[in-house]
């Protein structure tokens, strides 16, 4: 039988250790994460005790988690139940976890972080898309922060945390031609020569010859 809750910390940015707790529901199913605010193990436990204690350990079911809820733990290498089931069919690598979890930090949370994942629609990734655009982003890179958010957004629907894919109503940006610049490098073979008073330079493309 499970205990009530248990608990987990995570670095955040800033380099503190916070903790975090999941919860079990009437049929012994792990639900969560949610944040404790607290910095030590005893802090947080005393915490989730309190919540036990008013009925409050498990939130609202019907609450609608935020962008940065619910993407506290989506790329943690140990805590993430996407990588732990994407682990499963494909070889995945810390490196990658950590790239994406910096693009949520970095520049999805400004933007996206106080919106209800329901919000998320279509149409606001596309204004999300015209600010990138703003702001002189290129579209290779834009892109790739694109494709982050959709695997998660994806992930929230798969879940059924939200109803509907956002990402049926709105498409990657257009992809930039990079052009190439094809530097010659022109190698000319030089020959001097002379006869008497008379010398001349010779090269690849002519003679020129004074007196």
């Amino acid at each position: 039988m499970h205990n009530k809750f248990t608990l987990y910390f995570r670095k955040v940015p800033s380099g503190k250790r916070l903790y975090y707790y999941y919860a079990y529901d009437e049929e012994g199913r792990r639900l969560g994460p949610w944040a404790t605010g607290q910095e030590s193990k005893t802090a947080a436990r005393n915490y989730c005790i309190g919540l036990v204690r008013l009925g409050k350990l498990l939130p609202d079911p019907k609450k609608m988690h935020t962008f940065e809820e619910f993407s506290k733990t989506f790329w943690d290498w140990e805590n993430s139940a996407y990588l732990k089931e994407r682990r499963k069919r494909r070889k995945l690598t810390q490196s990658y976890a950590d790239k994406n979890m910096k693009v949520v930090e970095h520049t999805l949370i400004p933007y996206f972080g106080k919106m209800r994942l329901d919000r998320i629609t279509g149409e606001e990734i596309d204004k999300w898309l015209d600010c990138m655009i703003a702001e002189k982003y290129e579209n290779t890179t834009t892109n790739g922060y694109y494709g982050t958010l959709q695997t998660m957004l994806k992930w929230a629907v798969k879940r059924r945390i939200i109803d509907r894919d956002p990402f049926l109503d709105v498409g990657r940006l257009l992809k930039e031609k990079k052009t190439k610049k094809l530097s010659r490098r022109t190698n000319s073979k030089c020959c001097l020569w002379t006869t008497g008073k008379k010398f001349g330079i010779t090269t690849f493309c002519g003679t020129r010859s004074t007196r």
